[in-house]
C-alpha cells in the first residue's frame, strides 16, 4: 500500500454512533470540553469512534480525525498524516504547516511547537482533533510528548480526543492531576 493510500485510510472517520445513551454521552462530552483533552478508554466495539463522530456532526465541528498507528510512534510519520488530514479536511485554503524534514534539524518539541502552532491558527474554533486507536503508539514513544505539548498549545475552543483501548500513558495521564484531561471509560457506555 502507498503512503499517500495508508495515510488516506487513517483520517477516514467512524461511523454514528448507535447506541441508545448517545444524547447522555453527548452531554458528558459538552462537559468535558472546559477540558484540553479528552480521553475515551475502552475494548473494542463499545462504540468509542462512533460517539465521537455521532458527537462531531451533532455539534457540527469542525475536526481532523486521524487514526493512528503504531508507525506514529515515529513523530515524522504522525506530522505527516496529521498534515493529510488537514488538507483532506479544506481543499479549499492554503494550507501551511511546517515541512516534517525540519524536524531533524530541530527536535521533537521545537518541530512539535512551531507545528501545533500554525495547525492550530488554521482551525476554526472550536474545534476537534481526534487521535482514533491512540492504544497502538508504545508506552516509550516520544508522540505522548509531542500531545502533551499540542494541549498546552490548544487555543480556548480546541480540543484533542485520544480514542484508545487501553489507559492512557502517565505522560498524558499527568495532565488530569491538573484538570486538563478528561475521561470517558468503559464503564460510562453501560446500557448503550
Amino acid at each position: 500500500m502507498s503512503v499517500d493510500k495508508l495515510a488516506m485510510s487513517q483520517i477516514d472517520r467512524s461511523p454514528t454512533f448507535p447506541g441508545s445513551r448517545q444524547a447522555e454521552l453527548h452531554e458528558l462530552l459538552d462537559e468535558l470540553t472546559s477540558r484540553k483533552l479528552i480521553v475515551i478508554s475502552g475494548p473494542p466495539n463499545i462504540g468509542k469512534s462512533a460517539l465521537v463522530g455521532s458527537y462531531i456532526e451533532s455539534r457540527a465541528l469542525p475536526s481532523i480525525w486521524y487514526r493512528v498507528s503504531k508507525d506514529d510512534a515515529y513523530p515524522t510519520k504522525f506530522f505527516y498524516g496529521l498534515g493529510l488530514s488537514l488538507a483532506e479536511g479544506d481543499t479549499s485554503r492554503n494550507i501551511t504547516i511546517p515541512c516534517v524534514a525540519k524536524m531533524g534539524s530541530q527536535g521533537v518539541e521545537e518541530f512539535a511547537t512551531e507545528y501545533f502552532k500554525a495547525l492550530f491558527q488554521q482551525m476554526e474554533a472550536p474545534f476537534l482533533i481526534v487521535l482514533d486507536n491512540y492504544h497502538e503508539v508504545a508506552e516509550d514513544s516520544p508522540l505522548h510528548h509531542a500531545i502533551r505539548i499540542a494541549c498546552a498549545g490548544l487555543p480556548k475552543a480546541g480540543r484533542i480526543v485520544i480514542v484508545t483501548r487501553t489507559k492512557c500513558p502517565l505522560l498524558l495521564d499527568q495532565l488530569r492531576a491538573f484538570n486538563m484531561a478528561g475521561m470517558i471509560e468503559e464503564e460510562d457506555f453501560q446500557g448503550v
